[in-house]
């Protein structure tokens, strides 16, 4: 039996609708994160395993871990730090764990301790595998090449890391996805010194043989102080033995250069910021 082309035509159409749909249609459901009921599910698994000793504390007062009453959060992100967890800290991907609906419905549930604005604005999201399999958008993209640029001996992934990816001399970037807005990295960027992030401000250290060093500390005990020394790209970690050292004091100036405003045109820094937010 033959046939024509249009019969072929319909036939691969149907092909991909029948079977080509099954991946980004198959085992999706919606669920309204504003629904008191969804995010209630979300209470007794947050209190079971968020709200321990030493993580966060009850009903997202602080704990050992950040506080998260009464913040802003993207419901995406906050969904992705669950269930990823964060690299290089205490909190740990919960996906192993807890099913996506029950990640869901404590994202839900802790959006409710903030402010209670959800994105998307409606709360309503569809449920599947296509939500956690997200796409760089095209800025992103082009951010992510800029962040990691092995070309430019300025890059940002020399300092800060995303993900796994990246140095952690700097602050770890991932979660200010959702705790920082578009104006505050591009003020972060441009001008460190307006807000230094807490454990990274400058530590300068004046050496028994006239040497001053600035940086950022790592560690310090009765015997020494190891720091970053920012003054060099790559940062190298220098130790300092107390017997060293003539004095030691702080500063309000950042160790990060102050030049990426005039380093990247406006286009590219906000690339940059889409990358960062993208949280990938």
């Amino acid at each position: 039996m033959k046939f024509s082309g249009y019969y072929w035509s319909v036939l691969v159409s149907v092909f991909l609708a029948l079977f080509g749909a099954k991946d980004s249609l198959a085992q999706t459901k919606i669920i309204d994160l504003r629904d008191p009921a969804f995010a209630s599910l979300g209470a007794p698994l947050f209190a079971k395993n968020c709200a321990v000793g030493y993580c966060h504390g009850s009903e997202g007062a602080a704990g050992q871990g950040p506080r998260l009453r009464g913040r802003h959060w993207n419901s995406t992100t906050l969904f992705e730090v669950i269930r990823d967890g964060i690299p290089n800290t205490t909190m740990p991907g919960w996906s192993g764990v807890l099913n996506q609906e029950g990640i869901w419905s404590i994202t839900a549930y802790i959006i409710g301790l903030g402010t209670g604005t959800f994105e998307p604005a409606s709360g309503k999201l569809e449920m599947g595998e296509r939500i956690a399999a997200k796409e760089l958008s095209s800025k992103a993209k082009r951010g992510r090449a800029l962040f990691f640029d092995l070309t430019n001996e300025k890059r940002c992934a020399l300092c800060h890391r995303i993900r796994s990816r990246g140095s952690t001399i700097g602050p770890e970037l991932t979660s200010t996805t959702s705790t920082k807005s578009v104006d505050e990295l591009h003020r972060d960027i441009t001008d460190p010194s307006a807000t230094i992030a807490r454990g990274f401000e400058q530590t300068i250290v004046l050496v028994a043989d006239g040497e001053q060093v600035s940086g950022i500390k790592k560690d310090s005990n009765e015997e020494r102080i190891q720091l970053y020394d920012t003054a060099a790209l790559p940062s190298p970690l220098r130790t300092f033995y107390r017997n060293q050292i003539r004095g030691v004091s702080g500063s309000s100036v950042s160790s990060m250069p102050t030049s990426y405003g005039e380093m990247y045109s406006p286009s590219e820094l906000a690339d940059i910021i889409a990358f960062i937010k993208s949280g990938e």
